[in-house]
Parts: C-alpha cells; structure tokens; sequence
C-alpha cells in the first residue's frame, strides 16, 4: 500500500511509531525517563552503543539523550531488517505476548501502518520504501492485448492494423497543410 502525502517513510517512520507504541513522547514514561524511545532492554548489544549510560531497576537501557537512544533503536531496527525478518517477525521479537501488557501483533499493525506497508512486509523493504516506489501503480499485464480487437478489427493480425496506423499517420503528416 503506498503512503500517504506527508506521510514519514522507511526507517524513520519505523522508529517513530516504535516510540509512540512505547510511550516515548509521554512524560513519565520508562521509555521517557530512560531517553530510550525503543524500551531497549540493557544488553552487551545496548551497552556497545554510542550514549549507553546504563540501566534501571528494571533492565532497560538509559541512554545520555534523547538522540542517542533513538540511534539505539534505528540501529537495531536494521538489525532486524538485516536478518531479512518481517514487521511482525521483529515485533514478536521485540514485544512477545508472552510479556504482560503486549500486543505482537496489534504493535506490528501499528508499525506497519505507519510505515505505509503490511505487517507480512520485510523490514528492509518497508526502510527502503517497498519493492516498488511509493505512489506507483503495477503496469497492466498486457499479454493478450490486442490492437485489432480494440479498435474492432478482429481477426486482422496486430502488425497489420500497426503497419496501417503507421503508414495512414505517416500520409497525414505529408499531406496537412502547414
């Protein structure tokens, strides 16, 4: 599905509705305090990124600012995209129903919708805009058009109704006034 007008494509709008699943933009928030938009858990992978200032009582990661949590996730997020995992592959992983208070697959939707694309998406596509570029349409398969039967002429061979076209545009072109 492509996007939207305005609408934030690939990775950011990835990381943007990852940190609005999370609760981000909410004062207050684990993800908020912790300047950790993705609610990283800490992990040798979070402690070698850049801005790692440790973890909470909890085992999320605490980033230096804001910004450098955000680069956490995008970087992990390409991770996923790397592994060649789907939204929903990377959501199952990232938010398991088996975790109080998490919707797999409701959080997928969510991110995928954002992302302009279907949860069965991989995310390296959905980062690089799909396979096909947002606000293009597929071609028409045009195998068993006919040039003859549309203009009404069946059973007259396609290269003969093209060579007459040609040739009756050709006299046009020689014989109008200029």
């Amino acid at each position: 599905m492509p996007r939207g007008l305005g609408q934030t494509s690939g990775l950011a709008a990835i990381v943007a509705a990852i940190a609005q699943q999370e609760g981000f933009n909410t004062t207050g928030t684990v993800a908020n305090r912790n300047n950790n938009p993705g609610n990283l858990i800490a992990s040798p992978w979070t402690q070698s990124q850049p801005g790692y200032a440790g973890q909470d009582a909890s085992g999320f990661a605490i980033f230096a600012t804001p910004q450098d949590g955000q680069n956490a996730l995008a970087a992990l997020v390409q991770n996923y995209a790397s592994k060649g995992d789907s939204i929903s592959q990377m959501m199952a992983a990232w938010a398991p129903a088996s975790q109080a208070g998490n919707d797999p697959t409701l959080y997928a939707q969510n991110v995928a919708n954002a992302a302009g694309v279907s949860p069965d998406t991989p995310v390296a596509d959905a980062i690089s805009g799909g396979t096909m570029a947002a606000g293009f349409l597929p071609l028409p398969d045009l195998s068993s058009f006919s040039i003859s039967d549309t203009l009404g002429l069946s059973g007259v061979p396609d290269w003969v109704t093209w060579l007459g076209l040609g040739l009756g545009a050709f006299a046009l072109y020689k014989l109008w006034p200029r």
